[in-house]
């Protein structure tokens, strides 16, 4: 029996069992995202639709658009912060359950990665950015009322049927419809911003292990059916590659556009070639053709 190959299927077998595990985490924080943010978006619809008496016109709109943001704006920067951090904690996780260290302990430099600690720089970063990724989701709502707007005034739609329309489509924002993996705009939302947030947390958690003498590579995974682009295909096609160079897209890491399933693994570079398995719990000694594994007792 040729063992390295049997070691290197063995670590292939422990990073997709790693994967699956993270993926059921942090598809059960989008879900729960995108019941919060669907209930944002419906009282948005609301608040413009008490807000716009007739008759009504653009301007009218611009007030009503701004009240519904200023008031929803706490609980959707709760919202945005909350999950960050939730897919952040499973970023870290994941990427040093890859590794295989144990409990946040990199044994052999002394190191360790503190869940506190992390949580604060966590929140800080997803604070600084929450205001950011806020504006940019109503500016996408409002370009789309406008439209309706605009539209319902060349038709010459009564103002009655305008207001319908406009609140109709923040239903559209919440109420589940089949389209693929994603189902409304409500479920886009929090699928990117749950994936950002795991995703960055995995870079950042990987840049500081590198900064304590490890040497990663990385791989980007897609979901094998027939809705993954071209461009995540491609990325894939590029295999193991350092964990600071750039995937052929030129993204550093996933999600590689809003809604994008994908997502990336990290594993100790140098080291599956020579057994398959992380030194920090197995030693493998080479004399001549003979191999030997042994378990590491230190860290058992």
């Amino acid at each position: 029996m040729n063992l390295i190959p049997f070691l290197e299927s063995v670590e292939e077998y422990r990073l997709k069992k790693n994967l699956k595990k993270a993926e059921k985490r942090i598809s059960a924080i989008e879900a729960a995202t995108a019941y919060q943010v669907a209930h944002i978006f419906r009282q948005q619809g609301e608040i413009i639709d008490q807000s716009l008496t007739e008759p009504f016109h653009h301007d009218d709109l611009v007030h009503a658009a701004d009240k519904a943001e200023l008031e929803t704006y706490p609980h959707f920067k709760e919202v945005l912060i909350s999950t960050g951090i939730l897919a952040a904690k499973v970023g870290v996780r994941g990427v040093l359950q890859d590794v295989s260290v144990k409990d946040g302990e990199v044994s052999f430099t002394g190191f360790k990665i503190s869940f506190d600690e992390f949580d604060e720089v966590a929140a800080r970063r997803l604070r600084d950015v929450a205001g950011a990724k806020i504006k940019g989701i109503n500016d996408v709502t409002r370009k789309q009322i406008y439209d309706i707007l605009n539209d319902g005034f060349e038709k010459k739609k009564a103002y009655n049927e305008i207001a319908r329309d406009i609140k109709n489509r923040f239903e559209e924002f919440a109420v589940p419809a089949p389209q693929k993996h994603i189902r409304n705009r409500a479920e886009l939302v929090a699928i990117t911003e749950t994936r950002d947030a795991y995703e960055t947390s995995k870079h950042e958690t990987s840049k500081t292990l590198e900064d304590h003498g490890w040497e990663l590579e990385k791989h980007w995974n897609n979901m094998g059916d027939d809705r993954v682009s071209d461009g995540c295909l491609m990325n894939t096609s590029a295999g193991w590659i350092d964990n600071n160079q750039q995937f052929p897209s030129g993204h550093m890491y996933s999600p590689r556009f809003p809604g994008c399933r994908c997502n990336v693994t990290r594993r100790v570079k140098g080291r599956k070639e020579r057994s398959g398995l992380p030194a920090d719990r197995w030693l493998v000694t080479r004399v001549g053709d003979t191999i030997t594994v042994k378990r590491n007792q230190k860290n058992q």
